[in-house]
């Protein structure tokens, strides 16, 4: 565990937690090991109606949210527009399978980053783990 993770985590009093939400089972559970062997919780949500219905459950507290841009239902653009309307303050990871003609069909901006499934853990981690000091910032200034 990197040392801003390890300091995120003590000023948490616990391990942070990622949300993964992803149509497609494997990644899910690729995205799982991944973020549990990096000393993180994960949850798994199958869609983004699933995620919803926890949120408004407040079942689960969320560091921050891996999140499938093409999904069946609400895709990810969706989501976090509600995120955002609601004030949620949870950065988010967006991943996709499709190409920047299919991310931009969304109606996102083109200079929307994003991580091309199938992607390399060098890759992914790094990025939940600038997301999570991301939302550790936002928590010490009082800004969530």
């Amino acid at each position: 565990m990197s040392s801003y993770k390890r300091q995120i985590s003590r000023n948490l009093n616990r391990a942070p937690v990622v949300a993964i939400v992803d149509d497609d089972t494997s990644v899910r559970l690729a995205v799982r090991r991944l973020v549990c062997a990096a000393g993180m919780k994960a949850v798994e949500y199958a869609s983004g109606e699933d995620l919803i219905r926890d949120f408004h459950g407040r079942r689960t507290h969320v560091d921050c949210i891996v999140l499938d841009l093409h999904m069946l239902g609400m895709n990810g653009l969706q989501i976090a527009q509600w995120l955002t309307q609601r004030r949620a303050g949870i950065p988010l990871v967006f991943v996709s399978g499709g190409d920047e003609d299919a991310v931009e069909a969304l109606g996102g901006p083109a200079d929307l980053p994003w991580i091309r499934k199938p992607f390399d853990d060098a890759v992914l981690l790094p990025a939940i783990e600038a997301a999570l000091k991301l939302n550790h910032t936002i928590r010490l200034s009082g800004s969530e």
